[in-house]
């Protein structure tokens, strides 16, 4: 039997997977569990409001490459070339942005592939206002003053 897929549904099939592959090989460190409502409002926004661009670029931010490595997000490769999984651990510092937002801006350590997000509780909206303020800033890690 042959199936005829759009482009468009293809497309958003894969965008999903990509999101729910990370989601699947991810490591919580803390007090972050897979259950916990940052978390599950994080991974909600990931899922229902990024574009498949800002997602790569979300990999991008943390990893330092914006493709799924080959063999899928469980071979992940830290900067020693060790398998070393996605992670997300709560970051507890505040920070005031130029824009004046108050609040912890989420951090990368590319080297261990590893997010830092603040504690957002399930606020989803401040999840989506930060994560869209990060990844429309500029992509090398460094902004210019």
């Amino acid at each position: 039997m042959i199936y005829i897929v759009s482009l468009r549904a293809l497309s958003l099939s894969l965008s999903l997977s990509l999101s729910l592959s990370l989601k699947n090989n991810t490591a919580y460190g803390g007090a972050f569990s897979g259950r916990s409502p940052t978390i599950i409002a994080f991974w909600t926004v990931v899922r229902e409001d990024l574009s498949e661009d800002e997602r790569h670029k979300l990999l991008q931010f943390v990893t330092g490459s914006a493709h799924v490595p080959i063999g899928g997000f469980g071979c992940l490769l830290n900067k020693s070339r060790k398998k070393t999984p996605f992670k997300i651990r709560p970051k507890s510092s505040v920070q005031v942005t130029a824009l004046g937002i108050m609040g912890a801006i989420p951090e990368a350590h590319t080297c261990f592939n590893t997010l830092e997000l603040p504690v957002f509780g399930d606020d989803r909206a401040r999840i989506k206002e930060v994560l869209e303020l990060l990844l429309t800033g500029e992509q090398d890690g460094f902004s210019r003053a």
